[in-house]
């Protein structure tokens, strides 16, 4: 399946690198490095206009969630990797990237995509359950932090990771870490991760979009 352009969302390929109100100061940066031949990891832009448009309505543009997921559907044929499963995980940054530079005013989540097969397939390629563990712990607050809008919820889950073998077995470690996190958040407030990573990937564009009128950023 090849997605290059499609109304919202265009790849580094083909996002045009002078337009940077249109594709945002870090898009059209990674375009500019992409079409001059650097080695950018592949990935994918969504455009201001949908942006100025969540901002006026309220709501994700109409298509826009049709139009990210088809370019995640590309992107992993690009990296040849799949997206909430194994044996190779890909893992998404979702950046800001406004028009005028605002350098750590909007919000960025890394490392999403995250659930029980990723996990595993990342503590089985890295042959580090623990190392696992951390990276599941830190998303999870992440996400609850900048999506949800928690204050400060992975601290309980810290000994749970601190007491994880880098050899265990990844499956129920995922299980004690992923409810760790999610029973802090639930008490904090009612709410929980996404445990689909395509849910994940919709709701962390949503928060991007969002970071816009944050505070830090209005200022």
């Amino acid at each position: 399946m090849t997605v290059s352009r499609v109304g919202s969302t265009a790849t580094f390929e083909l996002a045009d690198p002078t337009d940077v109100d249109r594709y945002g100061g870090k898009g059209a940066g990674l375009a500019r490095m992409t079409q001059a031949g650097l080695r950018v990891p592949p990935g994918f832009v969504v455009t201001t206009e949908a942006c100025r448009s969540y901002l006026s309505d309220g709501a994700m543009p109409e298509r826009l969630a049709d139009e990210v997921l088809a370019q995640l559907d590309a992107l992993q044929g690009t990296c040849g990797k799949t997206f909430g499963g194994g044996p190779t995980p890909l893992l998404l940054s979702v950046r800001s990237g406004a028009p005028v530079s605002m350098p750590g005013m909007m919000d960025t989540i890394l490392n999403l995509g995250l659930d029980k097969d990723t996990a595993v397939a990342l503590a089985e390629s890295s042959g580090d359950t623990r190392f696992m563990a951390d990276l599941v712990a830190r998303f999870h607050q992440m996400y609850s932090e900048i999506v949800l809008g928690a204050l400060d919820c992975g601290g309980s889950a810290r000994a749970v990771v601190d007491a994880v073998a880098a050899d265990a077995a990844p499956g129920p470690v995922f299980d004690s870490v992923w409810q760790a996190c999610e029973q802090a958040l639930a008490e904090e407030t009612g709410d929980s991760v996404p445990t689909d990573p395509r849910a994940q990937l919709l709701g962390a564009v949503e928060a991007v979009f969002r970071s816009w009128n944050t505070r830090r950023a209005r200022t």
